[in-house]
């Protein structure tokens, strides 16, 4: 399942000079956060003030080579499709239901970080009422790192568990949890038992493209094709049921909490769901 991302100010405020080089890595970053929304493994957390953010923007791009206007391009064409991302309500939080979310000291940068960062505080106070202490289920893209790939966002900009996580791009699936509220018995359908019938019938179901089987000579263990950037999974034909190590691995890949998982390929059919944090 995708996990939720709310963009910094230092990607939603261009109305302040910035290098080019600076606004390369934004666009590039842009650029990624767009490609894992496509591949279904992100969504973005809109507010009324985030959105505001865009349709506020001042420029002269003229010696920028338009990366601006990029960027612009990019950033509406996410903030318009409604399949790209989650819109939030916090109009009814009060001045006295949240703290100011903790900023680094590239965010201080933008002239919005102030404004953002009240907004962001409303949103993770909404949050925290409804995720366990030390969970999170958005975080906040790190421009640097998605742009280059090489690590080097700073995760201790501020004190750990006191604002969402700042995500580089091997971190979505590793530190941000399930967004969502499953309509399934979890412990039911925890233990079940899959088999190999229900792996055939139904995973199509969790996202994969084509299990491609063995072949005569080729042994006894088929592939599950995912999408591009996902992989595949091998299925054991050795093994009916399928052993739990296994599926563990089926459910990271897909995505799919364990027990959610269960239920897709047993019942045929994806469950209802909610979003946890869905500010009243």
């Amino acid at each position: 399942m995708p996990r939720h991302l709310i963009l910094s100010p230092v990607t939603l405020d261009q109305g302040i000079s910035r290098e080019k080089e600076s606004l390369q890595t934004i666009a590039v970053a842009v650029g990624k956060i767009s490609e894992l929304i496509e591949d279904d493994a992100a969504l973005l957390v809109l507010t009324k003030l985030l959105i505001d953010f865009l349709l506020e923007w001042e420029w002269d791009d003229e010696s920028k080579n338009g990366l601006l206007n990029q960027i612009y391009g990019m950033l509406c064409n996410l903030f318009q499709k409604q399949d790209y991302y989650v819109k939030i309500d916090l109009s009814g939080v009060g001045e006295d239901k949240y703290e100011r979310h903790p900023v680094t000291e590239l965010m201080q940068s933008s002239q919005l970080w102030e404004r953002w960062a009240n907004e962001a505080g409303k949103l993770l106070s909404h949050h925290n009422m409804a995720v366990d202490d030390g969970v999170f289920c958005i975080g906040i893209p790190c421009e640097e790192d998605l742009a280059d790939g090489e690590g080097r966002c700073n995760h201790q900009s501020y004190p750990r568990g006191s604002g969402f996580p700042i995500i580089g791009r091997d971190d979505l699936f590793e530190t941000l949890d399930d967004a969502f509220l499953w309509d399934v018995n979890r412990q039911e359908y925890q233990r079940r038992e899959i088999r190999i019938r229900h792996i055939e019938r139904n995973y199509k179901l969790l996202g994969a493209e084509e299990i491609r089987s063995p072949g005569k000579t080729a042994g006894s263990h088929s592939k599950v094709k995912f999408p591009p950037g996902k992989g595949s999974w091998t299925l054991d034909l050795n093994h009916d049921p399928v052993l739990q190590k296994h599926l563990a691995e089926l459910s990271r890949i897909s995505g799919y909490p364990l027990h959610v998982m269960k239920y897709i390929l047993i019942e045929g059919k994806k469950p209802e769901k909610k979003l946890r944090f869905v500010a009243k």
